[in-house]
């Protein structure tokens, strides 16, 4: 019994001893269990801290290149990975090279509206002088301070030979010598480069901008009838401006004096119907060959340029004008170079505020700064400010110089499309006019405001007098559907954010989770790195760390050897 009972205690401690089998450095496992031995040393180090994170990121390949059992499988992994990251940079270089392209698409809608703004009618007459008013230039000369440069093409006297309103249309030959007397100016001898016309336009254009309407054909002497929505209308509805070509130009729904009136309804009924007066027997032929008016439609905002667009109406005929609607918005920058406003100091957007930008403007505006940039003066056809000298004959070999450059776009104006624009596409269609019974009518109407009436149809005759001197225009809406034509990006942000991730995605699995695990192991490297440059306690921390590890391996290494001498002697 007792040996048996000293044989359990002797067997007794075998398992207690499997307690310090992991003390023994010949039996034990090394370190297969970190947690207790490296997780302060190894936690401090960056490659420990970046292959923890690589082995458990969510991007493809990664892991695999951390787990992978052997070189040749590390290796393969690693080309895999390689191969991807190569095409995701291209792919990902053609994605942001067509996003930053700016390209456009454009889209066509048909939008209906219960009512249309109506737009701005402009009428001029053809002829810029009528013969009646060239001793009011004169007089223009003769009393404005700002005239002075007239000078250089009146003479000194007041001309003798002028004819007036009520000289017969028949004595033109008396008349023109009149007016070349007026002139001083032989027009005949004129280089083949000046006209007759660009002569009448330098002696005007030297004038006050605010006189020069007296040289022209009053409205109050041309309109007959004015009718809109067939309720009556007058020059009291019409704006005037100066125009170099066509002198006085008159503007219906210009909008400077209320709200643009508006049509809810189409067709020539529920337009702006004119009769005008074109006063022909005030005509001189060496300036205006042809017979009529000049009409051009336009936004109220846009400076009516009736010398670049527009039809010319014939009188002796009734010409209908349907309009339809194009309504242009383009991508603003940086998807197209369009303007919204004008550049500071344009000479059209100083005189007439209420303008908007147009590459008409922009255009001929550099065209004047550029003339008073080479040759010191004014250009006449656009010089609103008095106080700039004009340009007269002496500059005109500087002046067509600068033209001939404009003309062949060397002056770099960088005038751009607006970003917005109204076009209105117009359908013109004539009649004979007026019929048998509506011509007394309109003989009335002349009567009202011709007091020569009757000399002129006993000359002409009232039939060829009407059809000779009187113009009918209607302008209307064919329908109130417009069509709207605008820009939109053709690659937008959320199309770029799309196509990166799915190519990202697909060639190496990375997702925007992904991206945050690298930004969190980029956060990591740099507090690790901080910390160990910045902080040299942890040096010293670190070295005691060790040197107590030591200690206590060396400790544990005599208790086992303790331990085993005394199992070994029991």
């Amino acid at each position: 019994m007792a040996q048996q009972a000293k044989e359990a205690w002797y067997d007794a401690p075998s398992k207690p001893v499997t307690a310090f089998k992991s003390l023994d450095k010949e039996s034990a496992t090394p370190i297969e269990q970190p947690s207790f031995n490296m997780s302060k040393e190894e936690e401090n180090s960056v490659l420990f801290l970046v292959g923890n994170r690589m082995a458990s990121t969510g991007a493809h390949g990664i892991p695999n290149i951390q787990r992978a059992s052997n070189i040749w499988r590390r290796l393969i992994w690693l080309l895999l990975f390689t191969g991807g990251v190569t095409v995701v940079v291209w792919q990902l270089t053609t994605i942001i090279n067509n996003f930053f392209a700016y390209e456009v698409d454009v889209n066509i809608d048909f939008v209906r509206q219960r009512a249309i703004k109506f737009p701005a009618i402009t009428v001029c007459n053809l002829n810029p002088v009528p013969l009646s008013k060239a001793d009011v230039l004169w007089n223009i000369a003769s009393n404005e301070e700002d005239a002075t440069s007239l000078r250089d093409f009146l003479p000194a006297q007041k001309p003798s030979g002028v004819m007036n309103a009520t000289q017969n249309q028949n004595d033109a030959g008396a008349s023109m010598r009149g007016y070349q007397d007026w002139v001083n100016v032989d027009f005949n001898q004129l280089n083949t480069r000046v006209s007759n016309l660009e002569v009448a336009q330098s002696i005007i254009g030297s004038t006050a901008y605010e006189n020069r309407s007296e040289t022209g054909h009053d409205l109050d002497d041309m309109l007959l009838d004015c009718n809109f929505e067939n309720y009556p209308c007058a020059p009291d509805n019409f704006t005037h401006f100066y125009n170099y070509m066509y002198g006085n130009c008159y503007t219906f729904n210009s909008g400077q004096t209320g709200k643009p009136l508006e049509v809810s309804t189409v067709g020539p009924l529920y337009g702006l119907s004119l009769e005008l007066y074109i006063q022909q027997s005030e005509y001189i032929s060496d300036l205006q060959p042809s017979a009529g008016l000049r009409l051009l439609v336009h936004d109220q905002n846009e400076m009516p340029f009736p010398e670049d667009r527009g039809i010319n109406l014939a009188p002796g005929a009734h010409t209908s004008v349907g309009l339809s609607l194009v309504y242009l918005e383009r991508k603003e920058s940086p998807y197209t170079n369009c303007s919204l406003e004008f550049k500071p100091g344009n000479v059209f957007k100083e005189q007439f505020d209420h303008l908007e930008y147009s590459r008409s403007a922009c255009e001929k505006h550099c065209f004047f700064t550029e003339v008073m940039k080479v040759c010191g003066c004014a250009d006449v056809k656009y010089r609103y400010n008095n106080s700039a000298t004009a340009c007269n004959s002496s500059d005109e070999v500087c002046v067509d110089d600068v033209e001939a450059n404009y003309t062949r776009g060397d002056l770099k104006c960088g005038c751009t499309m607006p970003c917005k624009q109204h076009i209105f596409e117009i359908t013109v269609s004539e009649a004979s006019w007026p019929n048998d019974g509506y011509a007394s009518t309109v003989q009335q109407n002349i009567e009202s405001i011709s007091d020569d009436l009757m000399q002129k149809l006993s000359d002409d005759g009232p039939a060829n007098f009407i059809n000779n001197n009187v113009v009918k225009v209607t302008i209307f809406y064919e329908n109130l559907q417009y069509e709207y034509i605008y820009q939109t990006a053709a690659y937008t942000i959320y199309s770029l954010i799309s196509d990166l991730g799915g190519q990202i995605g697909l060639w190496i699995g990375v997702s925007i989770l992904t991206i945050f695990e690298f930004i969190e192991l980029i956060y990591d490297l740099i507090k690790l790195i901080c910390l160990k440059l910045m902080d040299p306690r942890m040096k010293k921390k670190r070295s005691s760390q060790s040197q107590t590890k030591q200690s206590n391996v060396m400790a544990l290494d005599g208790q086992q050897g303790r331990t085993n001498s005394l199992f070994a002697d029991r």
